[in-house]
């Protein structure tokens, strides 16, 4: 078994803030799904607060997008030989 080599995937939760228009801005990315719903309920909070206090268009939205994400800073590495799991 030559040539064949194994990397490392890893799911990546990114936080956008949507306007009312379409638009959106990134808010975070992360690999932590409950610090991606942390943020996701603390940025609400804060456009809930910004809201009470300025003049602010209704339906801004929150949302987290997964995605998988090859980890380019860890290195493929070649399989020499094939093992396999006795239950």
């Amino acid at each position: 078994m030559t040539g064949f080599f194994a990397g490392v995937v890893r799911k990546k939760y990114t936080l956008f803030c949507v306007a009312p228009d379409g638009s959106q801005v990134e808010i975070i990315s992360c690999y932590d799904q409950t610090a991606a719903k942390t943020s996701k309920q603390a940025t609400e909070k804060i456009l809930e607060l910004m809201a009470e206090s300025f003049e602010m268009e209704d339906d801004f939205k929150v949302k987290i997008v997964e995605t998988m994400e090859s980890a380019d800073d860890i290195p493929l590495t070649e399989v020499k030989e094939k093992k396999e799991h006795v239950q």
